[in-house]
């Protein structure tokens, strides 16, 4: 049983609470987190190691519709199904500052879960459950260079507001969000009605200097706690005898095909490179007796690669593509390429391209979102698609990922503080950006 250890001081204007002891006794690490009338529980877990080529981290942020003392809309489906968007970007807000804390070559796989048991309907919790789930991988002992602490920046008549409330954010001109150490910011994520670049920069200080304080209570807590045992964790690193056997295969002649200019022409010339190193240890290894992996060899190929590339821009200036250090890819755009939609526009830069499209409807084509603790009409909708081909491959069709998710959101952001107010403008707007 953990010993129970209750940490309060003061943040933002609330009570801050860490308590751990009393939930998830089975967990790695466990914190409950509470502010105001906002209580989270945060858990960490390790598992096992696995045979991916990443660091398996997943996280998972709930939203329990009884934290608000709410029942679910639908008339037919009462249970809490698929996350809503909010609860999908607020998972990919904690992922984004958490995941570069581990060891790059960590393999044993890492479960985060951010429970939501009450909330005060008037803040986000996405930056207090930063807080729950890094005292929780500093209590569990994980391999993790924290503490990591979020804040979210609003700004009212000029003044600055740590973690403002929802009414705050819509009556302000700008939400930043951000998260780093002790030391540094590590993520920032902003949308804001046209501000200065001076005014951003005082809400990153701002910002950090709360981090800093959120930082501090993390560490108090923990050393009020016993002292978690480090743990034992699979690490993935290509043996260096690997590495250097690639560097004797790969000739000079070899990498100078990579110089293509062209990111298929690319891929094909460094297929090649990997196929003859492939072989060149196919003999080779069946006199070894512990016999190399081919996922080291691609690996250690990978490494010899990227360290020529670097080399060629720092000390020649040369990238793969030809261009110079101060161009930029080739950029064009056109609009009304489609027919018969509303509105419709194409983006190219490089190889990349977007293509996206809008539709108009009446107020009555709004969109009802009805999560834990908030309940609106959204009339401006942004989607985002990113099919195999667009990345030439050819694998299954899924339904919309965190990623698209993400990006769509990311790009609504933007555009939102810059759209007509509904007085002049009272359409609903629905893009779908290819």
């Amino acid at each position: 049983m953990r010993k129970y250890v209750r940490l309060e001081r003061e943040f933002a204007g609330k009570p801050l609470i860490l308590e751990t002891g009393k939930l998830a006794h089975l967990a790695t690490g466990a914190v409950t987190v509470t502010h105001g009338d906002q209580m989270l529980l945060a858990t960490a877990t390790i598992g096992d190691a696995t045979d991916a080529d990443f660091f398996p981290l997943t996280v998972d942020f709930l939203d329990k519709f009884y934290a608000s003392g709410k029942i679910k809309g639908s008339r037919f489906i009462k249970r809490e199904g698929r996350p809503s968007e909010t609860a999908i970007l607020t998972s990919r807000l904690i992922d984004r500052p958490m995941r570069p804390m581990f060891p790059k070559g960590m393999r044993s796989a890492v479960q985060v879960m951010i429970t939501m048991l009450s909330t005060d309907t008037e803040n986000n919790a996405g930056p207090l459950a930063m807080t729950g789930v890094s005292s929780a991988l500093l209590l569990g002992g994980f391999p993790f260079e924290g503490p990591v602490a979020g804040v979210r920046v609003g700004r009212v008549n000029g003044a600055l507001i740590i973690n403002p409330s929802y009414k705050q954010l819509e009556e302000g001109d700008i939400e930043l969000i951000v998260a780093g150490t002790a030391d540094a910011v590590t993520m920032v994520e902003c949308g804001a009605k046209e501000l200065s670049p001076e005014d951003i920069i005082v809400a990153l200080e701002f910002a950090h200097t709360h981090i800093k304080q959120l930082c501090a209570i993390q560490m108090e807590f923990v050393k009020e706690c016993d002292a978690p045992k480090p743990l034992e964790y699979a690490e993935y690193k290509v043996p260096q005898e690997v590495i250097e056997a690639v560097k004797g295969i790969v000739t000079d002649d070899m990498v100078e095909t990579l110089y293509v200019g062209d990111k298929k022409e690319f891929a094909a010339a460094k297929k090649v490179i990997q196929t003859h190193v492939l072989e060149s240890f196919s003999t080779e290894r069946t006199r070894i007796e512990n016999s190399w992996k081919d996922a080291d060899i691609k690996e250690a190929l990978e490494y010899f690669v990227r360290g020529k590339m670097r080399a060629g821009v720092l000390k020649t200036s040369r990238r793969l593509d030809g261009r110079k250090l101060d161009e930029v890819r080739t950029v064009s755009a056109e609009v009304g390429v489609l027919p018969r939609t509303h509105g419709s526009g194409l983006f190219n830069r490089g190889a990349t391209q977007v293509m996206t499209v809008v539709t108009l409807g009446g107020p009555s084509d709004a969109q009802m979102i009805d999560e834990m603790d908030t309940e609106y009409e959204k009339t401006y909708m942004h989607f985002y698609n990113f099919p195999p081909f667009s990345v030439g491959e050819a694998k299954g069709l899924r339904s919309p990922g965190r990623r698209e998710i993400g990006h769509g959101m990311l790009a609504e952001k933007a555009l939102v503080p810059v759209l007509p107010p509904a007085e002049k403008f009272p359409y609903t707007m629905l893009l779908v950006s290819e």
